[in-house]
């Protein structure tokens, strides 16, 4: 996993370059042996948390963002009913 600052960009390069390549790759490298595979480009869920959720972290943490709350909205209903009650 060392490797993750070398293959990423040559996979984000080639992902950006032709989409589609990223299914056969795939498909080529799950039939190989599990101790040979994914050795010239990171596998795509290294690739998805390192380009998706990695600056997402990064972000929330230098920014403080938080996790929407679960407090529930106000339905129609309630809206409707204390616009009617003036």
């Amino acid at each position: 996993m060392a490797l993750w600052v070398l293959l990423l960009p040559k996979t984000l390069a080639k992902v950006l370059h032709r989409p589609v390549w990223v299914l056969d790759y795939t498909t080529a490298e799950f039939a190989k042996p599990e101790a040979d595979r994914f050795d010239d480009y990171l596998s795509p869920v290294s690739f998805w948390l390192l380009v998706a959720v990695g600056p997402y972290l990064w972000a929330a943490s230098v920014m403080g963002l938080t996790m929407p709350s679960a407090t529930p909205r106000p339905t129609w209903r309630a809206i409707f009913r204390s616009s009617t009650a003036i």
